[in-house]
């Protein structure tokens, strides 16, 4: 026995394992290219899923931008319609109230006082005349006290005048009251006439 040679048996097992090896290789280096390609597929899959949503949410936020700016031209066209009836409004409220407080005035105004001037800038009213004594002035600021329409009489000046000493020049500011007061008492002055 030992003359039995066992190389050949030993070179053809080397053989086997080393192709067995090779294949064993070969089936690791296939099977970690088919898992790269599976993860990159699935990772691929996921981006261009995310894309389509991110696609999709900015067609959604050009939608909602122009919505957006739609409702700010909305507000900003009810806003001006606002402001636009609110003018009417306060128009129509007070179409009247030069008239009335002209009337006012001209009933307050006591014998013995003339006005020379008469200037109105919003709700002020701006008065220069002459009076023939302070009593007259004085029934002047009372009954401006005591109007529907005009309130809070304040003498600025009163001087004697000298081209006529019976006559003294004054300058008064008086001030138009809310409105809201004088719609009232015209509700009620239409009543009683009813």
């Amino acid at each position: 026995m030992a003359h039995i040679n066992l190389l050949p048996w030993r070179e053809e097992a080397r053989k086997r394992r080393q192709s067995a090896f090779t294949a064993m290789l070969g089936a690791t280096v296939f099977a970690g290219v088919l898992l790269m390609y599976g993860v990159y597929s699935i990772v691929d899959g996921v981006i261009d899923s995310q894309r389509h949503r991110n696609a999709y949410l900015q067609q959604e936020i050009q939608v909602l931008d122009r919505q957006i700016a739609e409702i700010k031209e909305l507000r900003k066209k009810k806003s001006e319609l606002a402001q636009r009836m609110k003018l009417i409004s306060d128009l129509q409220k007070n179409r009247n109230m030069v008239t009335r407080v002209f009337n006012e005035l001209a009933s307050s105004v006591p014998g013995g006082v003339y006005m020379t001037e008469l200037d109105r800038k919003s709700g002020n009213i701006q008065i220069v005349g002459r009076s023939e004594s302070n009593n007259h002035l004085s029934n002047l600021m009372r009954r401006v006290v005591n109007s529907s329409w005009l309130t809070d009489p304040t003498l600025q000046s009163i001087q004697a005048d000298p081209k006529e000493p019976k006559l003294k020049s004054f300058s008064m500011r008086l001030r138009i009251k809310e409105a809201a007061a004088p719609v009232a008492e015209d509700a009620k002055q239409r009543g009683a006439k009813r």
